[in-house]
């Protein structure tokens, strides 16, 4: 284009109601020698008219970078033009290999897997420093693991300084096995004694962080310095890391404690019906960010409804050493879920003596009691938005499995609510990111286990360990109208693994797994995407389903008990039961589970009796009734699992007889058949299978 003659290139969205966006560049994209931009396909289409109608006039501008920054006083270095902003270019910095940290003229980070991101530092718009180590290995420019240093030149330490500190500003998505560090100098690069460790709380694969302000205390050692050295130090294993804005402050010896955001304890489950009120188990990571040691650290947990206090709790640490960690730590005492409906908060907030930042000093989470709902995450309903993807995205170890199961921990604490009335198990609601034109006639199977963790791994590696006592089939055919919320019954199963027409009973001080196993229809049907969660986020909200700690304290306290997800995969549906299912704390599935009272429309009982056969049935079912006397009138409704009457039959001067019901326009999938007598209703549960 640039050889034609063109001075500008202006690229038009094709997806109708999409607004402009940031076009991820391709390998070539360095020899791109002119200006390019994109429009909405809205804008896109009045320019086409204008054009066809000989009637466009405009001009296309750059707007020039404008920054608007303002330097602590205590600023020694840096607040230069070229100093630390990387305006115009690398400048004065140095790169190790110069396959590693490049200059990006606007911010822009674009290239790779995930780019399409641009740092939003105060002066990104005149140029950031970037190291891409997704762009650079897909490319062959640098591959996996791909390291690089970007050094700072030799700044001049002013004397009388009272100590040092950097600050900077990053952006950054990260992945397992990368590596970020500030390396340290005290003779002119020559040799690097110290090192400091960076961004060690950020999670795999979390949506990229555009702009973080860092602070980094440096070692009283180079408080005297007549020169400093330092670099950015990095080992790429995907994806990007940007720098920019960098200064050197004069900064007194500190300590800067922190709850850390990426490990606290959390509620067991995000949703615990009122009737299951439960220990909730404390634990918050330390941290120090400071040069000097903290002292007289005291960790406070405190449940709150709004404003109210309910229940507090504090730990006592003493010392958290400079840059160091206090970690793992399990408070003595647990706190209780309240008995009343509603939403909670626990808040962790550390204090020391002499801290210099309390902006990082606190973490808390949320949790709900609700009527008779065990939930993870919320709805997405209850969320606003359809937030929620495949569970197992950007998992290697299950990419493009067909037959996988997934599933979650829910501890039943008592099997009757207040009144002293038994508890069933009654549904199970979850989703699927598919339409179900792309995966119909698939099954998912559902089964409920009683899960004792006999050997104390956390995972079901033993047959021993698990029992199934609930089980039901969901065909994904087109009578699911919502498939990303799918609510079916749980029922007792058959000894020959059959699924009866009783709902399970559940039991006080019992853990159970609510498991998911896909069956697809053929070999040629996508992967079912049951919905989920990837709580490793900084996203402050997500973390109140992450529950790995939580995990952790229940191990440290002793209990047998799970709060996560868990997941198997296996080569078919003979093999659903004898899976391993490993503990998942770093996804989240959406799996509900809802109690219900045995004395509700679920515990239905009756005199007569009702065989159904054959069942499976596929083209008609038939049901021989046995009553203690005639009935008059009996009616047959088949009920679907959301509660419609997909075909209905009437009978009269019944006794004992065996009645048909045509199932010739039934499509497959688990009913009830309610069958209607004059003394009352008998239930059976039916599996039509085409």
């Amino acid at each position: 284009m640039h050889k034609k003659g063109a001075i500008a290139v202006i690229i038009c969205n094709t997806a109708t109601g999409s607004a402009a966006g940031v076009v991820g560049a391709g390998a070539t994209a360095s020899t791109l020698k002119i200006p390019s931009y994109m429009m909405s396909n809205a804008d896109c289409v009045k320019i086409r008219t204008q054009l066809t109608n000989n009637e466009i006039k405009g001009t296309l501008k750059n707007i020039p970078c404008t920054t608007n920054i303002t330097y602590p006083a205590n600023t020694i270095w840096g607040k230069n033009p070229k100093e630390g902003d990387f305006n115009g270019g690398l400048n004065d910095w140095t790169a190790s290999n110069p396959n590693t940290w490049e200059w990006a003229s606007e911010g822009e980070m674009l290239r790779g897997t995930f780019g399409g991101v641009v740092m939003k530092s105060l002066s990104a718009c005149n140029g950031v420093a970037e190291f891409n180590s997704d762009y650079l290995d897909n490319s062959g420019l640098c591959p996996d693991p791909c390291s690089g240093s970007l050094i700072s030149p030799s700044i001049t330490i002013p004397p009388g300084v009272k100590g040092l500190a950097i600050e900077f500003s990053q952006a950054v998505r990260h992945f397992q096995g990368t590596f970020y560090r500030l390396v340290l100098s005290k003779d002119g690069g020559v040799t690097w004694p110290d090192t400091i460790r960076l961004n060690e709380g950020l999670y795999s694969n979390d949506a990229a962080a555009e702009n973080i302000r860092e602070r980094v205390a440096l070692p009283t050692a180079y408080t005297s310095l007549p020169k400093l050295r330092f670099k950015f130090d990095h080992i790429g294993a995907y994806y990007f890391w940007g720098i920019d804005d960098v200064i050197v402050l004069d900064q007194a010896p500190y300590n800067d404690v922190e709850v850390r955001q990426n490990f606290y304890s959390v509620a067991p489950s995000f949703k615990t019906p009122i009737s299951q009120a439960q220990e909730i188990p404390l634990l918050a990571d330390l941290g120090n960010k400071g040069n000097v040691n903290a002292q007289n650290v005291v960790l406070t947990a405190t449940m709150k409804s709004g404003t109210t206090v309910l229940q507090q709790d504090t730990k006592n640490y003493n010392i958290v050493p400079a840059y160091g960690s206090n970690e793992n730590k399990v408070f003595s005492k647990t706190m209780n879920q309240p008995t009343t409906a509603g939403v909670y908060n626990i808040e962790y907030k550390v204090n020391s003596l002499g801290d210099i930042d309390s902006t990082n000093n606190k973490q808390d989470f949320n949790f709900v009691m609700t009527p008779n709902t065990f939930g993870k995450i919320p709805t997405e309903l209850e969320n606003g938005s359809n937030y929620l993807g495949f569970v197992y995205n950007n998992l290697t170890f299950w990419r493009d499995v067909k037959h996988y199961s997934i599933g979650n921990a829910f501890y039943v604490k008592n099997s009757n609510n207040s009144s002293g009335s038994a508890l069933l198990l009654a549904k199970v609601r979850f989703g699927i990111g598919n339409t179900i034109a792309s995966v119909a006639n698939s099954v998912i199977k559902i089964d409920v286990y009683e899960f004792l963790d006999k050997n104390g791994d956390g995972d079901v590696t033993d047959a021993s360990e698990k029992k199934k006592v609930g089980t039901n089939v969901v065909f994904l055919t087109s009578d699911i109208t919502t498939p990303r919320r799918i609510e079916a019954d749980v029922f007792v199963p058959e000894a020959d693994g059959s699924i009866s027409d009783k709902k399970l009973r559940v039991k006080s001080e019992t853990l159970y797994l609510v498991v998911l196993h896909t069956e697809p229809a053929a070999a040629s049907t996508p992967q079912i995407q049951i919905l989920g969660y990837d709580p490793r986020t900084l996203n402050t909200v997500g973390r109140d389903y992450f529950y790995g700690a939580t995990n952790m304290a229940y191990d440290s306290l002793g209990l047998l008990r799970s709060a996560s997800s868990f997941g198997g995969k296996g080569d078919s549906p003979a093999d659903n039961d004898t899976r391993e299912l490993f503990r998942v704390d770093f996804k989240t599935a959406f799996i509900e589970m809802d109690l219900a009272l045995a004395s509700s429309t679920y515990d239905v009982a009756t005199s007569g009796e009702a065989t159904l056969f054959p069942n499976p049935a596929s083209s008609e079912l038939y049901i021989d009734l046995t009553l203690p006397q005639v009935s008059k009138n009996v009616k047959v409704d088949l009920m679907s699992i959301d509660g419609r009457i997909v075909t209905s039959a009437s009978f009269q001067q019944v006794q004992e007889s065996r009645l048909r019901l045509d199932l010739t326009d039934i499509v497959s999938g688990t009913y009830n058949a309610l069958i209607h007598t004059d003394e009352g209703v008998i239930t059976r549960k039916v599996v039509i299978q085409k």
